[in-house]
């Protein structure tokens, strides 16, 4: 097992953090890449080694800065699943993204920043007659592994932002804190897939959201259960 991870500077959510759900899928993977629940203590910083302390196989613990910053262990969460959304649908969400709008949360985010040509650049919107948004995503050749799969931990990342804009109002800005993630199905490279996200609850600072990533054919790949905290004064929140 590894001692430490390093995420590069690619995988950034928050300015000079690492995005979420990118953070969420690498503690996954420690844990041998099946049903996880990670919880986020603080951003993880970029291009340096985090420290990796394991306290069981079930277990991992990230500490950065010689500070807890994420726990994970393997476990399976049960959350509600969106249902699959068209591609088309999808795609007319994603015109409607608020992130677009002068001010969005996050422009530089790996997942969902409008101004990262090197990013996924899943722009989930509100699907009409719906209380989903959704967005499609096609994985390229620079997140895609040489035998055509995409890494559990892209994947993971893909699920991360759409939670946020179904599960938040407009106008406020959270901080990932807890992520459980299940991979149903390898998701393949170059081909074309919907994200589909839906509100679970508000719960004071907390909102929760689900995710999930669909083949055009509408074949479940991934799932995942978000709890967004948002921020306040006093720095990053525990969850």
């Amino acid at each position: 097992m590894a001692d430490h991870v390093i995420i590069p500077a690619r995988f950034s959510g928050p300015p000079q953090a690492a995005n979420g759900g990118y953070a969420c899928g690498t503690v996954a993977r420690l844990l041998g890449g099946g049903d996880a629940e990670v919880t986020l203590r603080r951003p993880l910083h970029l291009d340096v080694p985090i420290p990796v302390l394991l306290h069981g196989p079930d277990q991992v613990e990230l500490h950065d800065d010689g500070a807890l910053a994420a726990e994970g262990v393997a476990r399976t969460v049960d959350a509600p699943v969106p249902p699959p959304v068209g591609l088309a649908a999808a795609e007319l969400a994603a015109t409607a993204y608020r992130g677009f709008e002068p001010g969005g949360t996050y422009p530089y985010c790996f997942v969902c920043g409008p101004a990262r040509q090197d990013g996924l650049r899943i722009f989930a919107g509100p699907v009409d007659g719906t209380d989903l948004v959704a967005a499609p995503w096609v994985p390229d050749a620079s997140v895609t592994d040489p035998d055509g799969t995409v890494p559990h931990e892209i994947v993971w990342a893909s699920l991360d932002c759409p939670s946020f804009f179904a599960a938040a109002e407009s106008g406020v800005v959270a901080l990932l804190g807890r992520m459980a993630g299940r991979i149903h199905a390898e998701v393949r490279g170059w081909q074309p897939h919907v994200v589909v996200a839906m509100r679970v609850a508000v719960e004071g600072r907390k909102r929760i959201g689900a995710s999930a990533l669909y083949t055009a054919d509408g074949e479940l790949c991934a799932s995942s259960l978000a709890t967004w905290i948002t921020i306040g004064e006093g720095g990053f929140p525990s969850p």
